[in-house]
């Protein structure tokens, strides 16, 4: 059993630890329904992985009603109306404008769906020249599916689950 000395000192430890944390770290951004779309780039290229979707840019998206702003809340999504879609699924692809080296990264996500084949809604970050200079996936719901693209298939094929993939 640690005595009263003891306790005390391990608590000023902590508690120089905490500071010492807290003193590294500040708010640098904050991403809401005011300024959301305005810090991030609408990627509209072919989907990299070969996946059956078109990315559409901001206005697009808004117009078809795949991304809005509602009640402080930032909505993100997918066409879940146009049957059997000429060309792929319209849907959105966003790349933050900013580029984080290191840091403390918290989300807020009401809801995320998975679980359904087709549907890949991720939150991850990557280096300058991805794959090959590093991938880490925060959130994941990969809906597993026949994978063709060389690069998914190298990262992919070394794990043995989603959860196990930090790069």
């Amino acid at each position: 059993m640690m005595n009263s000395k003891s306790f005390l000192s391990l608590g000023i430890y902590l508690l120089s630890i905490l500071t010492t944390i807290n003193a590294q770290y500040s708010l640098a951004a904050t991403y809401n329904a005011a300024n959301f779309f305005d810090d991030f780039t609408f990627f509209t290229a072919a989907d990299p992985t070969e996946g059956y979707v078109v990315y559409e840019p901001l206005v697009a998206a808004e117009e078809a009603g795949l991304v809005s702003t509602e009640n402080n809340q930032v909505y993100l999504g997918v066409d879940h109306t146009t049957l059997n879609p000429s060309g792929g699924r319209e849907s959105v692809r966003l790349t933050s404008n900013q580029a984080w080296g290191e840091g403390v990264f918290i989300a807020d996500i009401e809801h995320m769906p998975g679980g359904v084949c087709g549907i890949w809604p991720a939150f991850w970050m990557f280096g300058p020249n991805w794959p090959n200079s590093g991938l880490v996936f925060i959130v994941c719901k990969l809906a597993i599916r026949l994978l063709k693209n060389k690069a998914e298939k190298s990262i992919l094929s070394r794990e043995s689950t989603l959860e196990q993939l930090i790069r």
